[in-house]
């Protein structure tokens, strides 16, 4: 009988050690995963408001928009059909698309994924709505301008990048690069039309960027914690069905990107094409923007497994 009790006590301490030691471990690894994200979105945010206060409200600012602007071709039939294919960018598309991408966290078995995609979309959509309705753009009396209309940040390139950033999140860590590459382009390729057709400056669509890229961020902040239920096995057969529609996803994006080159194209001969160097800037900017956008929200994920 006494020999028994201390064999009871050795093997009660160390399984609760372990139990505790485990639940240190998770939180401490849920913190290190988040922390990137968070940085992101934060800066984000700040690089949103340096953004504003520099090229809205500031006489300097709007001349470098203004100036993109009056480079661009001023051929009438060019604007008729970039106008024409941004009007593909439309709620409808917007909710087929989002669709689409839930659709990819859901096969995933990943329920709080689709959540967060439409969380990004919805959320970056309706802030910049919420920011082109509340903030204001002073006006300097600079020669040539265009419109003194409030146009920060751009509404169809949220919609483009914030698609993009979505399926970032949705796919498999493996996949986000590529799944990103095409959705990113395709968000370039909206930007730059909207700056074509003097519906935006440069400014505009870099916002917009970084309005996507907080949610984002926000987002996978908020999926980098580990389940409350171990998450349900990917069967052989799931992760084929998965990787079939990362590629039909990203093919959609790819097609509509080309279709609207296209149809602008159609219309219009590259012989013909007269800018300025200040709108070829703003060309390089949107890309690096977005090459940069995508380049930082890989960075924060580092790899990491959402909703794992």
């Amino acid at each position: 009988m006494p020999s028994s009790r201390p064999s009871r006590s050795t093997t009660t301490t160390p399984s609760t050690h372990e139990t505790a030691g485990h639940r240190v471990s998770t939180t401490r690894t849920a913190v290190a995963r988040r922390t990137p994200l968070v940085l992101v979105a934060v800066l984000s945010v700040a690089l949103l408001v340096v953004l504003y206060a520099i090229a809205v409200r500031t006489a300097a600012g709007q001349r470098i928009d203004e100036a993109a602007l009056t480079g661009r071709s001023q051929d009438f039939v060019l604007m008729e059909a970039i106008t024409r294919a941004l009007h593909s960018v439309s709620i409808s598309s917007l909710v087929i698309a989002t669709g689409a991408i839930v659709a990819l966290a859901l096969v995933q078995h990943r329920a709080r994924t689709a959540v967060g995609v439409v969380a990004v979309v919805l959320g970056a959509n309706l802030t910049t709505q919420f920011l082109k309705d509340t903030l204001g753009r002073p006006f300097f009396a600079i020669p040539g301008t265009h419109s003194h209309v409030a146009s920060f940040p751009s509404g169809h390139s949220t919609v483009a990048m914030s698609l993009a950033l979505a399926l970032v999140l949705a796919v498999p860590a493996r996949r986000r690069v590529p799944a990103g590459i095409t959705g990113v382009a395709y968000a370039v390729v909206v930007g730059v039309a909207t700056l074509a057709s003097a519906w935006h400056r440069p400014s505009d669509v870099l916002g917009a960027f970084l309005v996507s890229l907080a949610w984002a961020a926000v987002v996978g902040a908020w999926l980098a914690r580990p389940r409350t239920a171990p998450a349900p096995r990917i069967t052989p057969t799931t992760a084929v069905l998965v990787d079939q529609l990362v590629i039909v996803i990203a093919a959609l994006f790819v097609l509509a990107a080309v279709a609207m080159v296209v149809d602008v194209m159609r219309d219009a001969s590259l012989a013909d094409l007269e800018v300025g160097r200040a709108y070829v800037a703003a060309l390089l900017a949107i890309g690096a923007g977005a090459a940069g956008t995508l380049a930082v929200l890989l960075a924060g994920l580092r790899g990491t497994e959402l909703d794992a």
